[in-house]
């Protein structure tokens, strides 16, 4: 690579996970274009949450021969950019650790980060190279501010004793500790009026102080490496173990031309997977940089994130965790950073659940015991539903659920403009009947293997009147597919949601509807890159998903393109079998060549959360999502790009 212009080095992105929920992320330039951005955000039990420890590290070469290069690039307000040391920037690359090289009159300098994974820990190295020869001077600018960013500026007192120095910001911060066996001298110096542009973008507080507490000061020549380890107090002390996963069937990649990226795709799927510090429990954070856990994502996002790690002990320690949460039959939409309330919110976790138990069933080798273990959660979330629970949740005299109050959001298109609710969604809504049917539907079949009969006859019972209302209530005959939501706002739109019913190996669907419901989907809201939330031709569409919060918002789910909804799109189209040949698998293929091709785009490795409705269809979002990564994963099986190497139990 050689010197790249800088909005094209902004825009394109590096994140590497800790595995705890922590990270380290920048642009390939290193400016921090995100208040999100930093060499090291620890993760921490609450009430902190995610923490900017490191923001950057500012290198400055002098050259034995007098050369001064400044290694850093900064972008200050009112637009400045200083200083350009993405002019000298000769190399970065992402795998197998985030490196640059810079070019020098004399030589090159190389920078490599490495992460101490499961640890608020990070090292730095610094390596000469190809003649050079000089003195290195490191500035770090430490903070321990929240992620989302802090108005006041962080300050705090420093110790060095030894290769070691220590910086204690005080008011239940946590202290960053730096640990080097180069020069380390106390001297402070603040950078005042850094912009984070993308946040401009976005509509939040973009403008920030920090400092830089002190210097470190290494001498190198070609072929020697200075090292510089920066962790939080409890890591200060401990070097990291990396636990393999438990061995276990996972999906092998099938398809030789397009392996390489497969298995780039199986890394951007594992990197959800964390360990909570302090707990030790395992989970699937929805997203970077700012997603938490949340219900939903995570029963989504689990069956594609399993079959790419091979984990199933640790899929049911996550299916164990959110058991544990049920409350009058639902799952925390989301556990919150900082508090200890989590938000019963969401109509849909509680059955995504259940189909993920279901997976997790069917797929890992035989465990009768996890059979019995779910089964009594599994009915709570049934019996809670059927009778009644939160935000009116209820089964109506013919069998479907129904969800909703006025004014909540109870499903995956939960965006709202302060009490202006931008896709009212409350009725009967087209996916949750169709979860809540397989859901009864695997409930009735487990209640048979641990000898429930009657249960099981119950459940049956139920299903089938759900299974026979559907068609009628859903069935939009003058736009050939099914209705979105049933109720006070009915929603006859074509929207995605259906798909879920489509994929759906259970209901009993109208095989000549389902063809046309299909048919639409593909021609009005497939795009190379996911599904589209509403057709082109409605008059609320929005194509582009941009500006401030409440222009994202009404975007949000009014047009813009996800890609997890490829994976029950992939399911819909092999329940109707037309995946073997065809148009239907060519746009499949397309869709997951693209996604494939973006691994290299927005945060290299990752897959965004959404995209523009139009063409070119634009990133946005957060710049990795764990279900777009699962569930492409899971898309690719479909296609035959990957299979599982054990049989399925039954």
């Amino acid at each position: 690579m050689t010197a790249e212009p800088l909005d094209t080095l902004i825009a394109r992105e590096w994140l590497v996970p800790l595995g705890n929920g922590g990270y380290a992320s920048s642009t390939w330039s290193g400016l921090d274009s995100r208040s999100y951005h930093g060499l090291l955000v620890g993760a921490f039990p609450a009430p902190l949450g995610r923490t900017v420890l490191v923001s950057h590290v500012d290198a400055i070469w002098h050259g034995e021969d007098g050369e001064v290069v400044e290694l850093a690039t900064h972008h200050y307000e009112p637009g400045i950019v200083h200083p350009h040391g993405f002019l000298r920037l000769e190399s970065f690359r992402t795998e197998p650790e985030p490196t640059w090289s810079w070019r020098l009159r004399r030589g090159r300098i190389t920078q490599r980060l490495a992460i101490e994974r499961g640890h608020n820990a990070v090292r730095l190295e610094f390596r000469a190279e190809d003649g050079a020869r000089g003195r290195l001077e490191l500035r770090p600018f430490l903070t321990a501010r929240s992620f989302h960013g802090d108005a006041a500026p962080v300050d705090g007192e420093l110790t060095i004793e030894g290769p070691r120095a220590t910086f204690a910001p005080g008011e239940g911060r946590p202290s960053v500790v730096v640990e080097t066996e180069s020069e380390m001298a106390a001297e402070s110096v603040w950078h005042r009026n850094l912009r984070h542009e993308v946040e401009a973008r976005r509509g939040y507080g973009h403008s920030e102080d920090l400092l830089s507490p002190l210097v470190i000061r290494c001498d190198l020549e070609a072929g020697t490496t200075a090292r510089v380890r920066f962790a939080d107090a409890e890591a200060a002390s401990k070097v990291a173990i990396i636990t393999p996963p438990a061995a276990g069937p996972r999906a092998e990649v099938q398809d030789e031309r397009r392996g390489p990226a497969l298995e780039r795709l199986r890394r951007a799927a594992e990197a959800f997977l964390i360990r909570h510090p302090g707990s030790g429990a395992d989970g699937i954070l929805a997203g970077y940089h700012w997603f938490n856990e949340w219900g939903r994502d995570t029963m989504i996002a689990l069956p594609g994130i399993t079959l790419a790690t091979g984990d199933w002990d640790r899929a049911r320690s996550i299916l164990e965790a959110w058991s544990a949460r049920v409350s009058l039959g639902m799952l925390p939409n989301r556990l919150r950073d900082a508090e200890s309330v989590h938000l019963y919110n969401s109509a849909d976790a509680p059955l995504w659940f259940v189909r993920a138990v279901a997976f997790v069933d069917a797929h890992a080798p035989d465990d009768s015991a996890m059979r019995r273990r779910f089964f009594p959660t599994i009915q709570e979330i049934l019996r809670y539903y059927v009778r009644g629970t939160r935000y009116a949740i209820r089964v109506d005299v013919d069998g479907l659920l129904v969800a909703g109050t006025t004014g909540t959001q109870l499903t995956w298109m939960d965006a709202k403009v302060g009490h202006y609710v931008v896709t009212p969604r409350n009725g009967k809504c087209v996916e949750l009947n169709a979860l809540f049917h397989d859901a009864l539907r695997y409930y009735a079949r487990t209640a048979r293997r641990l000898g429930r009969k009657e249960k099981a006859e119950a459940a049956e019972r139920h299903a089938e009147l759900l299974g026979r209302s559907f068609e009628t209530a859903f069935w939009c005959e003058e736009r050939g597919h099914y209705r979105d939501v049933i109720g006070d706002a009915n929603d006859e739109a074509l929207r995605p949601n259906q798909l879920v019913a489509l994929a759906s190996s259970e209901l009993p669907l109208d095989p000549e509807h389902a063809d046309r419901a299909l048919d639409a989907v593909a021609a009005k809201l497939w795009t190379p890159l996911g599904l589209r939330t509403l057709a082109p031709d409605d008059p609320r569409y929005r194509g582009r998903y941009e500006g401030d919060v409440e222009s994202r918002d009404r975007a949000y789910h009014q047009g813009t393109v996800w890609p997890w909804l490829l994976g029950p799109f992939a399911d819909a189209l092999a329940r109707r079998g037309r995946l073997e040949a065809g148009p239907d698998r060519e746009r499949l293929e397309r869709s997951l060549d693209a996604l494939l091709e973006h691994l290299d785009a927005a945060a290299v490795g990752h897959l965004s959360e959404v995209f523009d409705g139009d063409a070119p269809h634009r990133p946005g979002g957060a710049v990795a999502q764990a279900w777009s990564a699962a569930e492409a994963f899971r898309a690719a099986r479909a296609l035959g790009w990957l299979e599982l190497p054990t049989p399925i139990a039954t």
